[in-house]
């Protein structure tokens, strides 16, 4: 009885399941309720200023000009007849020439949403069955995986799914038809494809899916949003997804905000950098030449003149100034660009423009500041020994200068480098990539390099000064500082050139949108640490006065001393619980090693009768008295 009740029971259950998978296979290939619009006019932006083509995923990251012109895609060319061009059209395509694509992925469009007698004949026989070209899958397969790729509610339809020729020429497309290709034992080629064909090597992500799937979906269409809820064609816009993270809050503010925030600090930075550091520097530079004893020899002789003051005008002190002000000026004009072309008219630039290279540029001059400012370093304690050894010579020792030289040269070399591979390979990505290992390299050697010797300076202070906290000289602040910032900077250069080599999204749409941004926040937390450690108080007030650094840093000095302040009287009563408590504890040793030698001193007292026993008795007293005492002074430790 049991036996045939579980039989009944799995054969019903396996009737249900099969009769749900008809009836929903059924649903998708009989339901008529979902028809793409058809409309008179639909109006598209095509100014492009922002194209990342999907190379690892199949998101594509776009974005439009402000002021885009849009064209209507019903006023394509009426003399094309849709239903041989789609349906029977055996004709290869090469969709590696931009033409090509353009003209196929319009026809399509065309043919897809335009109302006129021309394109209901197509759609009929595609309705019907009898489109050869797009066999694979039904009319209503395609009409439901492209709205539901833009609409998440299919009830209220508000955007219209349109293709995009960028697709079709995205290595993602490339490897789509090699894996279609090993799976079918096809010979399918980019650049040699009928419309059928395509279409073939997207049938599966029309046929593989349930009703419950929501996009984005894997498939050529991008979204023409909002279209039907806006009174004005200037409030919709294209993307691949409508409302999602990507389209409405990381792609505007990665492209059109962020850059502005960027500008914005980056010259700030430079008008600091310029009047706290690089202008008092030339004054003290200034100054000093005045002083020069060689240029009263000189005073006939211009040639010579103008030989010292080049000499002491370009000494150490004053290239890491001079390569952080240049590097903050390429920032800017990195993120000036990018700000332009969210604009029509500097789209022919765009198009031509290498992407990145002013970014590039900055950090080259960048590694140049930090690099000139280790030998600065260098050449300071190199000055102290001299001075020591009664040397009042100022110039550059033979080593630092020769690492000074060898580091410009390399630096040299690199941009050579990347040229040529750029001229050679016609591919900025790669000339990116030569400067990424490049800084990989730097940050390895040359910075590690540095961390060590600044290490080894603070022992040697430490040694002759009075001062022993790691955090008591500025200094050494900032060797801490710029390990941490550069140890975290060695990690973002290995992502970047990760999605140089292997594709702006290996690591992810989110990172590929924001790579840059990562970038520009480095360069900016390292060029302020650096103009940090170059600012001299002395120098400020000795070219401004005493009375504009008040009100230019007295602010930060009534919020910073106090807390420094406070912050050294903690560290100061820490260290004197701690010395108390160590005194304590000796002191604690020493008495039980005093009571313990009471005890053997006890315990060898003579018993002699020839001692009187008053006098016996009295010791012992004395004895336990001392003992009782010690342990008192025990118990109150």
């Amino acid at each position: 009885m049991n036996l045939q009740f579980f039989s009944s029971l799995i054969v019903i259950l396996f009737l249900t399941t099969i009769s749900s998978c008809l009836t929903t296979q059924s649903s998708l290939k009989t339901t008529n309720n979902y028809f793409l619009p058809i409309l008179s006019e639909v109006w598209i932006p095509i100014s492009e200023c922002l194209t990342l083509p999907p190379i690892n995923t199949f998101y594509l990251s776009t974005l439009y000009t402000y002021d885009s012109t849009k064209v209507n895609i019903c006023n394509f060319t009426k003399s094309i007849d849709c239903n041989e061009f789609m349906c029977f059209n055996n004709q290869r395509f090469n969709f590696e020439n931009e033409t090509v694509r353009n003209f196929v992925v319009d026809t399509f469009n065309y043919c897809l949403y335009c109302k006129n007698s021309n394109t209901e004949i197509f759609r009929e026989n595609y309705e019907n069955g009898t489109c050869n070209n797009l066999k694979h899958f039904s009319y209503y397969q395609f009409n439901y995986i492209t709205l539901k790729h833009c609409n998440n509610d299919l009830n209220k339809i508000r955007h219209i799914p349109l293709t995009d020729e960028v697709f079709f020429n995205s290595i993602y497309f490339t490897r789509k038809i090699s894996n279609f290709n090993e799976e079918n034992r096809s010979n399918f080629k980019n650049n040699n494809m009928t419309i059928e064909e395509v279409f073939h090597v997207y049938s599966s992500s029309f046929t593989n899916f349930t009703i419950d799937d929501e996009g984005p979906f894997d498939i050529p269409f991008e979204c023409l949003c909002n279209y039907f809820t806006v009174n004005n064609t200037n409030d919709d816009y294209v993307s691949y997804q409508c409302s999602d993270f990507y389209s409405s809050y990381q792609i505007p503010f990665s492209y059109r905000y962020f850059i502005i925030i960027v500008m914005i600090f980056f010259t700030i930075l430079f008008f600091v950098t310029l009047f706290v550091v690089s202008i008092p520097r030339c004054y003290e530079r200034f100054k000093t030449f005045k002083q020069l004893p060689e240029l009263k020899i000189a005073s006939n002789r211009l040639p010579y003149k103008i030989y010292l003051f080049f000499n002491h005008f370009t000494n150490i002190v004053m290239h890491p100034t001079a390569h952080l002000l240049c590097c903050c000026v390429c920032e800017f004009l990195e993120n000036f660009l990018r700000f332009l072309f969210n604009f029509e008219f500097a789209l022919g630039f765009y198009k031509v423009y290498f992407a990145g290279i002013f970014r590039a540029i900055a950090v080259l001059f960048l590694v140049c500041g930090y690099s000139s400012l280790v030998i600065t370093w260098s050449h300071v304690v190199d000055l102290s020994n001299r001075r020591m050894k009664g040397d009042t010579t100022s110039k550059l020792s033979k080593y630092n200068l020769s690492i000074l030289v060898i580091f410009y040269i390399l630096v040299v070399i690199v941009i050579i480098i990347a040229i040529a591979v750029f001229i050679a390979l016609k591919e900025y990505s790669y000339a990116l990539i030569v400067v990424c290992l490049a800084v990989l390299f730097y940050l390895l050697t040359f910075v590690l390099g540095f961390a060590f010797y600044g290490i080894k300076i603070f022992i040697s202070l430490r040694t002759t000064q009075k001062k022993s906290g790691l955090g008591e000289y500025r200094f050494t602040k900032f060797i801490l500082a710029e390990t941490f910032i550069f140890f975290l900077t060695w990690l973002l250069t290995v992502f970047v050139a990760f999605t140089y080599i292997l594709g702006n999204d290996v690591l992810g749409v989110f990172f590929s949108l924001t790579r840059n941004q990562f970038v520009d926040i480095a360069l900016f937390i390292i060029c302020v640490l650096s103009v940090y450690i170059l600012y001299s108080k002395n120098l400020f007030i000795e070219l401004y006065g005493e009375k504009t650094y008040q009100i230019a840093f007295g602010w930060i000095d009534k919020i910073y001393l106090p807390v420094k302040r406070k912050v050294r009287e903690k560290i100061n009563s820490l260290k004197k619980e701690k010395e108390n408590e160590t005194k304590n504890k000796e002191e604690m040793l020493e008495n039980v090693s005093s009571i313990n030698n009471i005890k053997v001193d006890i315990s060898r007292v003579d018993s002699s009768p020839t001692v009187s026993t008053v006098d016996s008795k009295t010791n012992l007293n004395t004895l336990e008295e001392d003992k009782s005492d010690k342990s008192q002074t025990m118990i109150k430790l």
